[in-house]
């Protein structure tokens, strides 16, 4: 059965003359419907009837010409309710191998008419007004211009689509193609044609991929056919809506997409290849919009090669164009801390914030006092914990934290010896000798005749002579390594002595003291050398040409970098020229700096702009100027009415 199948999808395909269809057939006039070769047109004296040539004389009551004339060598109209007109040929309906073309009873159906053409055998109705002078029949496989329909070469079941072309013959939908020069059904801007494996996919452009399926033949698939095509397992291979380029699945599925079409983004989640507009993009706030080497993508937050920001969950593109990663602003971090730009999802929070948990448990930098350099989880003005350079900290009662103070004044400058307050600890000025009867601690004088000193044993001139456990001797006094100051300098110190530095120093094995960088670094690469920085204090940021540490409001490499005015947290731009990164000002606010697209102007509480706030204003002067002239306009009217 399978055989006769085949042979039946053969269709009509040229064939060479042969068998009974040669004898009086015009040489190469012939073509084969199912396994039958079938002549078109005969010599002269004989016409076609059921694919052999016959006398014309002898079939003149089947056989004519269209204007019912004697036909000779084909037939232009077959008469007979039993008999249709085929390639130039008459048919009976019963026999083959008429019953082959068409699916019409032996008798009683219309003269010179197939009224159901064979679908199952490869071939589709013509759509021009059915008469005995036009050829009822068309194979899906059909080259010729048939009344402005054609088949596709190498088909073997189809649809017709009509209408019929009126100047280019319409070709059939084909559905299927054959298999014995395999062939794969392709569709392009919905016309169908039957192609080889290396025209599949021409010139290898990837927007094609071929799937063998031996219930429905062949298919060339396109990276957009997001229906697909079943293979012999019922796997389903299909692309990707809106996909114009792509390489196909390992395993039945969606193809892997390498290309959208023009405005779609390209998106891969899971693995997963889909072809979303910018608005979808957008919307879950876990991608964003890009281009790449001209090719439209939509990324996770964290993707950095596009201009994403590392270990970012959740943000939004920023409002300019922006040139300079990042592009986008983050809102969510997923293991770290947001910076209070949304530039950074950071593993420790800047100077001036303190990490905090918000709402839905997202990890924020938040701001301390805007005296603090650290603070103890609020913002409190009693809560720091470090100080900007040129404040110290007055402990509370705690010992831990305490209020920022500037520096040698209060306690910090009780009973130090005039002109005395010159060590300098972390950026700020300590007492380095007291009055007589008092030693620095802690860069504040205490008394020398109490019974234990903390940290410190007194020389006789106001400084300490060698220091005591976790403390460690620096400019005539003890520091605890633990605790700022001394933390800023010393990281560890035992007996006395610093044995590891927090400045990048190496300690000295005898003195216990680290060497000092400049005032401008934190950590340097060579003692008091301003061009020696490696990390810069709160309230500078580094200037990778100078190799120095520049104030947050100063401008630096030949004005290419700009400072940022009353601010006192900051970090370097991400490139040059640009304008540093603030985190926070002294009004408490954060904003400016780098290429935030932000649109400039600080912010404050209630959370508008400066500029917005100003243009509020000139709205309301406007609004109410124009209502005072109006009573005036008013009541001037009226008096004289």
């Amino acid at each position: 059965m399978l055989l006769i199948a085949f042979y039946l999808l053969l269709s009509v395909l040229a064939a060479a003359c042969s068998g009974s269809a040669q004898t009086n057939c015009v040489e190469n006039e012939c073509t084969q419907v199912g396994a039958t070769v079938i002549c078109t047109q005969c010599q002269t004296g004989f016409v076609p009837i059921n694919g052999d040539c016959k006398s014309k004389t002898d079939s003149a009551t089947n056989c004519k010409k269209a204007d019912d004339s004697e036909a000779d060598q084909i037939c232009g109209k077959c008469m007979g309710a039993n008999f249709f007109l085929y390639k130039g040929g008459c048919y009976e309906k019963a026999k083959a191998p008429g019953n082959i073309i068409c699916s019409d009873e032996a008798s009683g159906g219309t003269d010179g008419i197939c009224t159901s053409c064979n679908t199952a055998n490869g071939f589709f109705p013509n759509l021009a007004p059915a008469a005995s002078t036009k050829q009822s029949c068309i194979a899906c496989n059909e080259t010729a211009n048939i009344n402005g329909l054609t088949g596709v070469s190498g088909c073997v079941a189809c649809t017709n689509i009509g209408p019929a072309g009126q100047t280019d013959p319409k070709p059939a939908t084909c559905t299927k193609c054959e298999s014995t020069t395999l062939k794969y059904l392709k569709t392009v801007d919905g016309v169908t044609t039957c192609v080889t494996e290396n025209d599949c996919d021409k010139d290898n452009q990837k927007k094609f991929f071929i799937v063998d399926n031996a219930r429905e033949g062949g298919k060339c698939i396109s990276c957009g056919n997001k229906d697909g095509a079943a293979d012999a397992s019922n796997g389903i291979w299909k692309g990707v809506e809106g996909c114009v380029k792509c390489t196909k699945s390992v395993a039945a599925g969606s193809a892997t997409c390498t290309e959208c079409a023009v405005d779609l983004y390209l998106k891969t989640d899971s693995g997963a290849t889909s072809c979303v507009n910018e608005a979808v993009c957008k919307e879950s706030n876990t991608h964003f919009p890009t281009t790449n080497s001209d090719k439209k993508i939509c990324v996770t937050c964290d993707t950095t090669a596009n201009g994403g920001i590392d270990d970012c969950e959740k943000c939004t593109l920023k409002t300019v164009s922006i040139k300079t990663s990042p592009i986008i602003t983050c809102s969510k971090c997923k293991n770290r801390w947001l910076s209070p730009l949304g530039d950074a999802c950071l593993e420790k929070c800047p100077a001036g914030t303190y990490s905090e948990r918000g709402t839905d448990n997202v990890g924020v930098c938040a701001p301390c006092h805007n005296t603090c350099a650290e603070c103890d989880g609020n913002a409190e003005a009693t809560s720091c914990r470090a100080c900007y350079p040129g404040f110290v900290l007055s402990y509370g009662s705690d010992k831990l934290k305490g209020t920022c103070i500037q520096e040698c004044t209060g306690k910090y400058a009780e009973n130090c010896e005039a002109n005395q307050c010159t060590a300098v600890v972390g950026g700020s000025k300590y007492c380095s000798k007291c009055k007589t009867g008092y030693v620095p601690v802690d860069g504040i004088c205490v008394s020398a005749t109490a019974r234990a000193i903390e940290g410190c044993n007194p020389g006789n001139d106001g400084t300490c002579t060698t220091c005591k456990e976790a403390y460690f001797k620096e400019s005539g006094g003890c520091y605890r390594s633990t605790a700022f100051p001394g933390n800023e300098l010393c990281s560890v110190a035992s007996d006395g002595k610093c044995t590891t530095c927090a400045n990048g120093q190496t300690a000295d094995k005898t003195s216990g003291s680290c060497p000092a960088c400049d005032s401008t670094c934190k950590t340097c690469t060579e003692a008091n050398k301003p061009d020696k920085c490696s990390t810069c204090p709160p309230g500078r940021y580094f200037d990778s040409t100078a190799k120095a540490c520049k104030l947050c409001t100063e401008d630096s490499n030949d004005g290419k970098i700009k400072g940022v005015e009353n601010c006192l947290s900051c970090k370097e731009p991400a490139n040059s020229p640009g304008t540093v990164i603030c985190y926070v000002k002294k009004d408490g606010t954060s904003g400016g700096g780098g290429d935030s697209g932000s649109g400039g102007g600080s912010t404050n509480k209630s959370g508008l702009s400066t500029g917005a706030i100003a243009g509020i204003a000139v709205a309301a002067i406007v609004v109410v100027g124009g209502l005072v002239g109006f009573l005036c306009w008013w009541f001037i009217c009226r008096g004289k009415a």
